[in-house]
């Protein structure tokens, strides 16, 4: 508790946060990053991004959402209001026998189609 609050009210020299989207999608993480959003621990604003991140949401092709997205990734990694040490890493000691195991990138298993010799 006394670390989410340290966060939440920016009473912090260097701090530790967690990024783990709730859906697989670039906005589940760049919403976190816009101006007054309660998730933006940094606390960072930036006018542009804030305007690239809305109009990456309200985007019709998949082409323009992805060039709004990566001039916003430009950005904040110009002005990089946050470091990324660490990325998390997932092991599975599975017996060969086993078949059909299945995660997608948020890490969630689908156990339905799994087979056993």
């Amino acid at each position: 508790r006394t670390h989410l609050a340290a966060l939440a009210s920016g009473d912090y020299a260097i701090a530790l946060a967690t990024a783990i989207p709730d859906y697989d999608g670039v906005s589940a993480l760049s919403d976190e990053l816009r101006s007054g959003n309660p998730g933006n621990y940094p606390r960072w604003k930036n006018a542009g991004f804030d305007q690239l991140a809305t109009a990456a949401s309200c985007a019709v092709s998949t082409s323009e959402r992805n060039h709004a997205y990566q001039e916003a990734e430009k950005m904040l990694l110009n002005e990089m209001p946050l470091i990324p040490l660490y990325f998390n890493a997932q092991n599975f000691l599975m017996q060969p026998r086993v078949k059909n195991w299945r995660a997608d990138r948020l890490w969630t298993r689908f156990y339905p189609d799994l087979l056993t010799d």
